[in-house]
């Protein structure tokens, strides 16, 4: 390999450990000590778009510049211009396969009933399921320090969201529970929407003090709805 192939490989290789290490760590500090169920899919497009800047600067002007079969690279573009495309496949893959498997997770839920069997935990991740199916970002969020918070909502437009779930049965989400909620939301910034989603119902007091609030109220009549478009979607 030539000095200067030697000396963009080294560059190129901080280049993209810039861009993952940045990637995890911004999403690592974002939010302090919370634990996100981070989709393996979403590293994996990390790396494709990493590698596809480097390709598009080292490899790409050689290409241009030269003629055909007369192109000489050196081992570290080789090896970008078969790693891109299988990068790239390799993305593609495994999105595919993620939402599939997560289609088939909740296959089961059906009614309400079928939701208050789940643990808690399941809960969470089928209501990050059904905001996902609607075209918004979701990740899960666990661990403590999380305000309440249960799920991390990015809409189609960009709008920052959070959600709290409550698996509850025979009792009211009361109005302590919603301005719990606006807390949190004024703890994450004044901007951010909020979901309060239950299997239950809410009280006047509730349904009261989230009038004229950014937050949405759920309740176990508009989720068995919500499941029943689910189903219509997956036939």
């Amino acid at each position: 390999m030539s000095g200067n192939g030697f000396f963009a490989m080294i560059v190129g290789l901080a280049v993209l450990s810039a861009l993952l290490g940045g990637g995890a760590k911004s999403r690592r500090s974002r939010r302090g000590s919370r634990r996100r169920s981070q989709p393996v899919w979403k590293d994996l497009l990390f790396l494709s778009i990493g590698m596809t800047a480097l390709w598009a600067v080292l490899v790409a002007p050689v290409l241009s510049s030269s003629s055909g079969s007369n192109v000489n690279l050196d081992v570290f573009s080789a090896m970008l211009n078969c790693g891109v495309p299988i990068a790239w496949i390799a993305t593609i893959g495994i999105w595919a396969k993620q939402r599939s498997q997560e289609r088939r997770r909740f296959d089961g839920i059906r009614t309400i009933n079928d939701l208050l069997l789940l643990p808690h935990d399941e809960f969470e991740h089928f209501i990050a399921h059904l905001f996902r199916v609607k075209g918004n970002q979701a990740i899960v969020v666990g661990g403590g320090g999380d305000h309440g918070i249960d799920v991390v909502v990015e809409t189609q437009g960009g709008q920052r969201a959070i959600v709290q779930c409550k698996r509850w049965s025979g009792k009211w989400v009361d109005e302590s529970v919603v301005r719990d909620l606006y807390g949190a939301m004024m703890h994450e910034s004044p901007d951010t929407r909020g979901f309060l989603v239950t299997t239950s119902t809410f009280s006047e007091a509730a349904r009261d003090w989230a009038e004229g609030k950014p937050i949405t109220l759920i309740d176990g009549e508009r989720l068995a709805q919500a499941i029943g478009q689910l189903r219509l979607s997956d036939k």
